[in-house]
């Protein structure tokens, strides 16, 4: 219904599924799935904690089962959510044009692909350090 905040019946998932498939990839980066670039920084990090101490591995563990959790629940509700009462589906253009998605698209590419070479990045961080850690003479 316009001038509510409700999506109406299904969501916007059946209204807009090219904005939904992108926003999943995002929520999957996010929350560090294999493959996404925010897997190698997650694992880095808990490997790191767990070094450092159980307790404070365990404690990072937790975050990213809750960050987890709330991504599904942000997904599930923004995409698969019921509308209220008196909600009508007003197919309106919901979802992405082609300029957003010409936007959308590379990034999210970049994501996966950062998520699966992610050594690529690795290695021009790697050049470029010694010049930064070495003092100035």
């Amino acid at each position: 219904r316009i001038g509510s905040f409700g999506f109406g019946p299904g969501g916007l998932a059946s209204r807009a599924p090219v904005l939904m498939t992108l926003f999943l990839i995002a929520i999957l980066a996010a929350i560090g799935v294999p493959g996404t670039s925010g897997a190698p920084g997650e694992l880095l990090i808990l490997a790191a904690a767990f070094a450092r101490s159980p307790g404070v591995g365990l404690l990072a563990a937790l975050v990213v089962v809750v960050s987890a959790v709330y991504g599904v629940g942000l997904l599930q509700a923004l995409f698969f959510g019921t509308g209220g009462p008196g909600d009508r589906d007003t197919d309106r253009r919901a979802d992405l044009d082609w300029r957003e998605r010409v936007v959308l698209i590379p990034l999210l590419v970049l994501v996966v692909a950062l998520g699966v070479a992610p050594r690529v990045i690795g290695d021009l961080a790697d050049r470029g350090a010694p010049a930064v850690i070495e003092p100035a003479r």
